[in-house]
């Protein structure tokens, strides 16, 4: 009877069972080849991370307006922007070298219990007060002239950066964003040290006037 042989059928075998485990274990003997990503659309995973700009800026921590700045400041008691200064108050309009030229209705304001700063009075209402390092004023958040500019941008995360009119980088202004409106707002200068200089709360436009009522 013709019968196959056991140790060739036992080779075969063998040689099968190689071919598949090579098919199934392509990096058994050896380091695992690298993995690819299957083709597809992008995972959402890393986009979720990523926080817009519009929702980043919403998600920044509301700083209290320059109204309600002005409100709870002693040396601005009785005064409103956008109003005109009460009679009877401490701010009585001035004139003093250094002033610039006054514009059209543009009057400068002081007061002798608020040293180093003025307002500015134009038409008869008042639209900005600007205190200086020897007003010893402090806004909400501890910050005032001589504090650093990091620390306004922790206080008032909104304010935006932009140049100096006169003086180069790092010196510049942190100003409110400019919505279209009226609204009061807040533009530190900020000098060469990278501090406070000078602190200005108001209404625009009379907020962005770099010589007093100039």
């Amino acid at each position: 009877m013709n019968r196959s042989c056991p140790l060739r059928a036992g080779v075969a075998a063998s040689r099968r069972w190689l071919l598949a485990a090579s098919l199934v274990l392509p990096g058994a003997c050896g380091e695992a080849p690298e993995r690819t990503a299957p083709a597809g659309p992008p995972s959402t995973t890393a986009a979720a991370l990523v926080v817009p700009g519009p929702v980043a800026a919403a998600a920044l921590p509301r700083a209290p307006s320059a109204e309600r700045i002005a409100a709870g400041l002693p040396a601005l008691a009785g005064l409103r922007f956008g109003a005109p200064i009460p009679a009877g108050s401490s701010w009585q309009a001035t004139a003093e070298p250094g002033d610039g030229q006054p514009a059209d209705g543009c009057t400068i304001y002081r007061s002798a219990q608020v040293p180093d700063s003025y307002a500015i009075v134009i038409a008869g209402r008042l639209e900005r007060v600007t205190f200086g390092p020897g007003s010893g004023q402090r806004l909400p958040g501890g910050v005032g002239p001589g504090s650093s500019a990091t620390a306004v941008r922790a206080a008032y995360p909104q304010l935006e950066a932009e140049p100096h009119k006169y003086d180069a980088p790092p010196a510049g202004t942190l100003t409110s964003p400019d919505d279209g409106t009226m609204t009061p707002g807040l533009r530190f200068e900020i000098d060469g040290q990278r501090r406070v200089a000078l602190i200005h709360l108001g209404r625009p436009p009379a907020l962005w006037l770099v010589e007093g009522c100039a």
